[in-house]
C-alpha cells in the first residue's frame, strides 16, 4: 500500500493555482479601479500610488488635513501620516499604480493611467508621503474671486496650525497635534500621493483610461508611477 504524504505541499502542482488566483486578484483589482465595477474607491492594506501625471491638480472645495501616525500592516513600525479629506479633486491627468505581493509569485504591479481629467469626490487619504507642488491655498470667498486686500470678500480663511482634534471632515485627530483647514479653491501643478497599509476611498469618475499595465515586481520599470 502507497504511503500517504501528509503535511506536505506539492509546489509543482500548487504554483498553477498561486499564478491564477494571484492573477485573478490583480485584473479583479484593475476592472474595480477602471470602473468597469462600481465606482467606489476603496483601498486598503496595500502600497498605492497616485499622481497627476505632471499636470496641474484642483480642489475647488478645498481640503481638511492633519498630521498623525498610523501602524504599517503587519505590526510594522508607526509612520508619520497625512490625513486628509477633500471633498472634490480634479486632476488633468491620473497615474495610479497599486503593490501586491503574493506567497511565491511574489510582487505585482497594477497601472492605470489617463491623459483626459479625473474627478474624484469625498476622498480620505492617508499619505505617508505627500506631494503638492507649486500648491496655491486660497480663502473661501462670497463672489469667487480672489480674496481682496481688505479681506472684504473673504467667507472663511485659510486655517494654518488649527487644532487637529477640531477639523472639519476628519476624525481621530488628537489634541495638540497640527492641522490645516482651507475651504477655498486649491490649485497645484502636480500631485503625488504615496499611500502605505491604510485606505484610500472616494467616488471617482473616471474617464478616458488606458488599457491597466501589469507588471511582475516593483519600480517604475514594472508600473510603478513613480
Amino acid at each position: 500500500m502507497q504511503k500517504e504524504d501528509r503535511g506536505r505541499l506539492r509546489w509543482r502542482r500548487a504554483l498553477p493555482l498561486f499564478l491564477s488566483a494571484g492573477l485573478g486578484m490583480l485584473l479583479l483589482n484593475a476592472f474595480l479601479l477602471a470602473g468597469v465595477l462600481p465606482q467606489n474607491l476603496s483601498i486598503t492594506g496595500q502600497q498605492v500610488k497616485l499622481t497627476s501625471n505632471g499636470r496641474p491638480a484642483v480642489a475647488p472645495e478645498g481640503l481638511s488635513t492633519y498630521i498623525g501616525v498610523t501602524q504599517t500592516k503587519n505590526n510594522g513600525p508607526k509612520i508619520p501620516t497625512l490625513m486628509a479629506h477633500v471633498p472634490e479633486i480634479k486632476l488633468s491627468g491620473l497615474c495610479m499604480s497599486l503593490n501586491l505581493t503574493f506567497p511565491v509569485i511574489g510582487s505585482w504591479t497594477i497601472q492605470l493611467h489617463s491623459t483626459k481629467e479625473v474627478v474624484i469626490k469625498d476622498i480620505n487619504v492617508a499619505a505617508s508621503d505627500a506631494h503638492l507642488i507649486n500648491a496655491r491655498l486660497n480663502a473661501e470667498t462670497n463672489d469667487g474671486k480672489a480674496p481682496a486686500k481688505d479681506a472684504s470678500n473673504v467667507v472663511s480663511p485659510v486655517e494654518l496650525n488649527k487644532n487637529a482634534s477640531d477639523v472639519e471632515g476628519l476624525e481621530g485627530g488628537a489634541a495638540g497635534l497640527m492641522g490645516v483647514e482651507g475651504r477655498g479653491a486649491i490649485y497645484a501643478d502636480e500631485l503625488r500621493a504615496t499611500n502605505e497599509s491604510n485606505t484610500i476611498s472616494g467616488t471617482a469618475n473616471l474617464t478616458g483610461l488606458g488599457i491597466p499595465k501589469i507588471g511582475h515586481g516593483k519600480g517604475v520599470k514594472n508600473y510603478e508611477c513613480y
